[in-house]
């Protein structure tokens, strides 16, 4: 995977290149965009490598391509600052609940909420 300063000169230069090669270098910075921006959806569990997430990315990155970057900078800050909740599959729940890990049976998890395995009566207030 690229590093941040890599990928930044890489852009870079081929934006300075634009005006000079009469736009042909936005050949190789839609593509490189739309390639990335793919990435950063699979990596933040958005839908990615469909007909409509490729086109959605192909038009930002063709279109405007300085907005497509700050649209992706913000993302990244946003998932930094509030992680996406672990997305656990059937089978990963499935091995944790064999080997015990996992959520507690509904009998067990009812006297846990009653307060305990005593009388597994709850606590009442008297009014007066």
């Amino acid at each position: 995977m690229l590093s941040f300063w890599t990928g930044l000169a890489v852009m870079g230069a081929l934006f300075l290149l634009v005006p000079s090669t009469f736009g042909i270098a936005m050949v190789l910075i839609v593509p490189l965009g739309v390639y990335w921006r793919q990435q950063l959806r699979r990596l933040f569990g958005y839908s990615h490598n469909t007909a409509t997430s490729l086109s959605q990315d192909c038009l930002a990155w063709t279109l405007c391509c300085l907005c497509a970057i700050v649209q992706e900078a913000r993302e990244v800050e946003h998932v930094q600052r509030e992680p996406p909740p672990v997305r656990l599959s059937n089978a990963q729940l499935a091995h944790d609940v064999s080997r015990g890990r996992g959520p507690l049976p509904a009998a067990a998890s009812a006297a846990a909420s009653a307060g305990g395995a005593g009388s597994g009566r709850k606590h009442q207030r008297r009014h007066k």
